[in-house]
């Protein structure tokens, strides 16, 4: 190759980054000068140890003025803040349920992971028992029951306001699931005997007798609702404020009262 035909080409063989222009410019022009001394050495039949000193001074001047990535650039590496996740709103798998945050999924520090949204008005019910009535509802729907983590939740708030030690109906009607004297006495199963005060157990009876319902009714929660506080009957005769007892169930269940 001639001294012709090196300068010819020795802008078009500079790396992007070695090309003059964008703050480049000294290390460029070094390039193309280690270029042009080459092509003179090679045209040359004398002085080769003289143009070879030279073009080792090239090299090392490129060296110095080339610019050193040691670790990449500060604002890239260094500077990104570590990923969070998401905030979610109102419980993920709750704090002590799985992997969510405080999140949307549905509940709180005893949520167990559940994937339902929980309303405000139930937050709290399912913070405390929210691992108990997945694990209900998650054992009953897979025996061909219909339920719902908030219709349950909902219920527990109709009926005590998810007061573990609630007493009501002149003492008849305990617990947090209010399971009274007769339900108790006609219970079966592992639920049998067991203390309704105990809000594990008293859960369990509930999301028991919803499901038998729920199997007859289906989806239509309303009247699963009405059937457990008639015992049977779906077309509830109990009205508060015009409302009966499955309605009222519904609003809890979309955040209402």
């Amino acid at each position: 190759m001639s001294v012709g035909d090196i300068a010819s080409v020795r802008q078009s063989t500079l790396p992007s980054e070695l090309s003059t222009g964008g703050g480049q410019e000294d290390l460029g022009t070094l390039f193309s000068k280690l270029l042009t001394d080459l092509g003179q050495m090679m045209s040359s039949s004398s002085n080769k140890d003289g143009l070879s000193e030279k073009i080792l001074m090239d090299i090392g001047q490129i060296l110095k003025a080339a610019p050193h990535h040691e670790g990449g650039s500060a604002a890239s590496t260094q500077g990104q803040p570590a990923s969070q996740g998401s905030a979610g709103s109102n419980g993920s798998a709750g704090s002590a349920g799985g992997s969510g945050s405080s999140g949307s999924a549905g509940g709180g520090a005893a949520g167990g992971g559940a994937t339902a949204e929980m309303p405000a008005n139930l937050q709290e019910i399912w913070n405390q028992h929210g691992a108990t009535i997945k694990k209900y509802v998650d054992e009953a729907n897979a025996n061909g029951a219909h339920l719902t983590y908030q219709f349950v939740a909902a219920e527990l708030m109709k009926e005590s306001s998810g007061d573990a030690k609630a007493v009501g109906d002149g003492g008849t009607s305990l617990g947090i699931a209010q399971i009274n004297d007769q339900d108790a006495a006609f219970t079966t199963g592992k639920f049998a005997g067991q203390d309704r005060m105990n809000p594990e157990i008293g859960i369990g009876m509930m999301v028991q007798d919803l499901a038998g319902y729920s199997q007859q009714y289906g989806n239509d929660l309303r009247a699963v609702a009405d059937a457990y506080e008639t015992g049977g009957n779906p077309n509830s005769p109990y009205l508060e404020g015009g409302r009966d007892y499955g309605e009222i169930v519904l609003s809890l269940m979309q955040g209402g009262n």
